[in-house]
């Protein structure tokens, strides 16, 4: 074999192994999809003008949401992994990060056995609804600071006179509360959810509501979506905590008991 022969094969081998080298180094930097992006919501609730309520989730304690891709092999000398934690909107919230980049999302309510719920408002054109005021467990709605700032008492006591709608609509548009979820309870009547809080700032159009007390021997739960403009709809989801009633007895009232002229009130207590 001549000089320039070996040479060639040298040259081509080099080639070869730089080529294989990069088709590595790209499956290294392929990110793997995100959990339950291709699922699309669990729950789909349309309100009489066409507009939707997308319910994405559901979790009890706490839910766990993938905000970006994660990397299926990383080199541990060039990706640094991190976490960080803190308070808003009523949540505790827990962030993964990668490279500096958030990849995972681990919310907990102030209830460690609340509902969880995530959910996407969208307008009859499809697009997402912002939601920068929130409920909080004390019946006061915050504005999320993350929208952007304002001027004066940012915090407002949420009153609705009784359970009619339009009771709830004139509460609502006092202190600003665009959507307002509810759960309707056979006994105790309709509990608000606290929410919706925004929990990753990129997202503004993604959202979870928490519901601190119902029934676990309810295999089905009603809810209704109640928007500032009057628009309303109702949804039902299966009961994530299912549990069969041990012994037939009375049961006790869930907090959040409304009635004509008297504020709500929220207890931990007799939680069932």
């Amino acid at each position: 074999m001549s000089s320039k022969m070996r040479h060639g094969w040298k040259w081509g081998l080099v080639a070869a192994v730089v080529v294989a080298l990069a088709l590595g180094l790209q499956t290294v930097l392929i990110p793997t999809s995100p959990v339950g992006v291709a699922a699309g919501p669990v729950k789909l609730a349309t309100f009489p003008d066409g507009a939707t309520l997308e319910i994405l989730g559901v979790s009890v304690g706490e839910r766990v949401v993938e905000v970006s891709p994660g990397r299926k092999f990383f080199l541990p000398f060039f990706t640094h992994k991190g976490s960080s934690g803190g308070t808003y909107g009523g949540l505790n919230i827990d962030t993964e990060l990668e490279g500096g980049q958030v990849i995972r999302a681990r919310l907990r309510s102030d209830s460690t056995a609340a509902m969880l719920m995530e959910l996407r408002l969208k307008e009859s054109s499809g697009l997402a609804m912002k939601l920068p005021n929130y409920l909080t467990q004390h019946l006061m709605v915050l504005k999320d600071e993350r929208f952007g700032k304002e001027t004066g008492d940012r915090t407002r006591f949420f009153r609705p006179v009784d359970d009619s709608v339009q009771g709830l609509l004139d509460a609502m548009n006092k202190v600003g509360l665009q959507l307002l979820i509810q759960h309707r309870d056979p006994q105790s009547g309709w509990i608000h959810l606290n929410g919706p809080s925004m929990y990753h700032e990129p997202w503004p159009d993604s959202y979870i509501v928490a519901l601190t007390a119902w029934q676990r021997s309810l295999p089905t739960l009603d809810f209704r979506a109640i928007r500032a403009d009057g628009q309303v709809a109702e949804f039902s989801l299966p009961n994530p905590e299912f549990r069969k009633s041990p012994a037939a007895g009375p049961i006790t009232a869930l907090p959040l008991v409304h009635s004509g002229g008297v504020e709500p009130c929220n207890s931990p207590k007799n939680r069932n």
